[in-house]
């Protein structure tokens, strides 16, 4: 697992098929055909921010 926005390989996992980037902190979540890229709030609360394809990374 790499991820989605800086490539790093420094990925945790936070909870199922929820990962963090310690390198960008970045927090994204897999989904059977996206990965969801996600922001932290100032209230605490999470905001999406992009989803990518994943078939559209495969080809």
């Amino acid at each position: 697992m790499v991820c989605p926005r800086c490539h790093d390989k420094d990925i945790g996992r936070i909870g199922v098929r929820r990962y963090y980037c310690s390198n960008c902190c970045c927090e994204f979540k897999e989904k059977p055909d996206a990965v969801i890229l996600y922001r932290l709030l100032e209230d605490g609360k999470y905001q999406q921010v992009r989803a990518i394809d994943k078939k559209a990374t495969c080809e």
